[in-house]
């Protein structure tokens, strides 16, 4: 009977799923979909999962690759918009990107709220939070830069209009690029 528990416990251990960095800065509960759908970039550099209702485009040139998707059977004051692009070019995660960062949210009247150097899916990183309004709504953007190597790098955001269910909606879109897939 003791080795049953055992074996129950070792089971419920290796089932439950291991939380990002971003996961748990935000103390966030890992979250699934059903019914979901894989999506690739155009340039098959990235996937990700997202439910298979929701509407997703794709873009390409010859520096980037993109994914932008969002639940479009809600109002945008329920749902967040998320854009994950793959681009060609330097950069280097410094104090001085750091704070061209901050100017350019600033220029855009975006008041930088937190950030953070950190590492994500093993590669470094550098997340910001930031608070603004459009048409009358508060608006929060959560912008992420990821390294993949010294000559190409990778952009997350999402946005989240209003202020309902502002960490649930916000966690959720964490989920979603902490399984996200890098295929290249």
């Amino acid at each position: 009977m003791k080795y049953l528990y055992l074996i129950i416990v070792i089971i419920i251990l290796t089932s439950c799923k291991k939380q990002s960095n971003l996961q748990k800065d935000f103390i966030c509960k890992t979250s699934s979909f059903s019914n979901t759908k894989e999506v690739s970039d155009f340039k098959k550099q990235f996937s990700i999962i997202t439910p298979n209702s929701w509407k997703t485009n794709l873009y390409y040139d010859s520096v980037q690759t993109q994914i932008y998707t969002a639940d479009t059977t809600k109002q945008l004051s329920e749902t967040y918009i998320l854009d994950i692009a793959f681009n060609s070019g330097e950069l280097h995660l410094d104090d001085d990107f750091k704070n061209k960062i901050i100017i350019d949210l600033k220029e855009e009247q975006l008041q930088n709220l937190k950030f953070k150097f950190d590492t994500f899916k093993e590669k470094s990183c550098l997340w910001f939070v930031s608070k603004g309004k459009k048409k009358d709504l508060d608006y929060y953007y959560f912008q992420m830069f990821v390294l993949n190597s010294p000559t190409d790098y990778y952009e997350m955001t999402t946005k989240i209009y209003g202020n309902e269910l502002l960490d649930e909606r916000l966690c959720e879109s964490i989920a979603i690029l902490s399984e996200m897939k890098f295929l290249k």
